[in-house]
């Protein structure tokens, strides 16, 4: 049974991705070569604990709606827009409980390379993930969404309100390399 779910995840993926030379040719002539600078990066999540005690669920929707046109940002690769909206999504945050969001969201706004601002994006959008599957909050259902290419080959997750697939990680030149790996419904 686990061969066979594997196998159907497999293709899944290849479906959603195909292999690079083929997404080349999908992606209205954009090539994806890693630079070597992207090939050493390795990612490491850092798991926040939240205080359940100190938690008001009605501070998670201001956040995703922060998140979400930030995400856009992303899928734009506008740094000067990420960072203006990175701005904003931490001055949403004011409650302690949640300062490991700000802080992401702080590096964001600090970095002026599109890159180093995705490292940050990587932490930001699973940690919130956690935070609305453990607590809720959202106020609409949202998906979180994978691209098994980002990072070197490393994956990485996203937020998004929409299934379809606008991967932040690579903007226009995988626009579409992804796939739907969770929903949370409206908590």
């Amino acid at each position: 049974m686990l061969k066979n779910y594997i196998f159907v995840l497999s293709i899944a993926l290849l479906v959603a991705c195909g292999d690079k030379k083929q997404q080349a040719e999908n992606h209205e002539g954009h090539q994806h070569e890693m630079s070597k600078k992207e090939e050493k990066v390795k990612i490491k999540l850092e798991v926040p604990t939240f205080d359940s005690t100190k938690i008001d669920k009605t501070q998670i929707a201001p956040i995703v709606n922060a998140y979400l046109p930030l995400k856009d940002a992303f899928v734009a690769s506008n740094a000067t827009e990420t960072q203006k909206l990175a701005g904003e999504l931490a001055r949403i945050i004011t409650n302690e409980a949640l300062q490991s969001l700000k802080t992401d969201a702080e590096q964001i706004q600090q970095a002026t390379d599109i890159e180093a601002q995705r490292l940050s994006f990587y932490q930001l959008s699973a940690k919130l993930f956690m935070l609305i599957k453990n607590y809720g909050g959202n106020k609409q259902a949202l998906h979180q969404q994978y691209c098994p290419m980002a990072f070197g080959d490393q994956g990485a997750f996203w937020l998004s309100n929409k299934l379809e697939i606008r991967n932040p990680y690579f903007g226009d030149k995988m626009l579409t390399c992804g796939m739907v790996n969770e929903t949370l419904a409206v908590k």
